[in-house]
């Protein structure tokens, strides 16, 4: 276990005592105990299994649909997966045509400032807008591209990101959780990161204010908060995290995308057995 110490002082109060990161944690891919143990159901959406009869010397066509048009935010996660499907291409001589989807999703169903396990009720809800927006169960809600249709792609793969709140035993701290499903296989690969830790009594404040002004204690998130308590800092409420984090050994900005990557680089052998499994049933005509 690391500690960061803050990198923000104030005359009055210092921001972060001390920021703990915790090792990543995840398991085996198509293991349902990480959701068991946060005590979270996952309902994903049935496809139709699609074989990739793919005739020689032709592209496979591959969806990417990312649950949010914040492409700044799911950076980390965009580039292991191409990474990923590059090498794919590199190792099987194949040649794969992608086509990737930002869609907005209008409502998580876990707020603002979600709390542990509510991170992967947000992902997996991302994940089931997409489905059901694909599949013609709900309305279509995207304004910048129209309904693809599913029967022209071989695999459809969704990765998905909810950020939550956590308490331990000793902190309470900020960690990114990610979930990669992919729609006609049904195999998919999740994790929860890492971050920096949150000061409870802002974390309190925040709530209060929520209650009084919205009726709703998630409605002013911990980064609006810091926000307005430290503008000499100049925070971005969205990615407060590398204003108040430096790594210890680089004295380099901890932002939230770096928190990111490192989830995905901690299951980097998870995501490569997930690609195996995901494009494992590939047939060729000639």
């Amino acid at each position: 276990m690391d500690t960061i110490n803050s990198t923000i002082t104030s005359t009055t109060y210092q921001l972060l005592r001390q920021s703990v990161i915790q090792a990543p944690e995840f398991f085996p891919v198509d293991s349902d105990e990480l959701f068991v143990k946060a005590g979270v159901e996952k309902k994903f959406r049935t496809f139709h299994e699609k074989d990739l009869n793919v005739p020689s010397g032709t592209s496979m066509k591959v969806a990417v649909a990312y649950p949010t048009d914040k492409k700044p935010k799911i950076a980390p996660l965009r580039e292991k997966t191409m990474s990923y499907i590059k090498q794919l291409e590199r190792e099987r001589g194949l040649s794969i045509q992608i086509t990737e989807f930002f869609f907005k999703v209008k409502d998580t169903g876990v707020g603002e400032q979600p709390l542990h396990p509510e991170g992967f009720v947000g992902a997996l809800n991302r994940i089931y807008y997409i489905q059901d927006s694909l599949l013609g169960n709900r309305k279509w809600e995207q304004a910048t591209f129209t309904q693809p249709a599913i029967q022209d792609f071989c695999r459809i793969i969704i990765p998905s990101l909810e950020s939550d709140l956590y308490r331990n035993p000793e902190w309470m701290y900020d960690k990114p959780n990610v979930i990669f499903y992919e729609c006609m296989t049904g195999h998919f690969v999740a994790g929860m990161g890492t971050g920096p830790c949150v000061e409870e009594d802002i974390l309190q404040l925040a709530q209060r204010l929520g209650v009084a002004f919205f009726d709703d204690p998630g409605a002013v998130t911990y980064g609006k908060m810091l926000q307005a308590l430290f503008p000499q800092s100049k925070i971005d409420h969205a990615d407060w995290h590398g204003v108040v984090c430096r790594h210890p050994g680089t004295g380099e900005e901890r932002d939230r995308a770096s928190f990111i990557k490192e989830l995905c680089e901690a299951l980097s052998r998870e995501l490569a057995e997930f690609c195996e499994k995901v494009f494992k049933k590939m047939l060729f005509k000639y």
